[in-house]
């Protein structure tokens, strides 16, 4: 998976990061957003750090892997993401 957020290339191990927190527990998009601020190697605006974590729920919900339940989104099956380069 590659992502450009307003002409920036995110780094794959910043999504790896973002992704095996979703997989961990039960997350709200401000967690993912918590790790793409932490692990960035890059100085991202707040703006890109929601866009970030948007953009993967988007991705694994239409996929069917997560869906949202109490205010949290979980996963949905067994097999996980796997990482962005496996």
């Amino acid at each position: 998976m590659k992502m450009t957020i307003k002409g920036i290339e995110i780094n794959p191990g910043l999504l790896n990061a973002c992704i095996s927190r979703m997989e961990a527990a039960p997350f709200k998009a401000n967690d993912i957003e918590g790790v793409a601020r932490k692990h960035s190697s890059q100085r991202l605006s707040v703006e890109v750090e929601i866009r970030v974590a948007d953009r993967l729920i988007q991705h694994f919900r239409k996929q069917g892997k997560i869906e949202y339940s109490n205010r949290y989104w979980t996963w949905t099956t067994i097999q996980q993401a796997q990482g962005v380069t496996g």
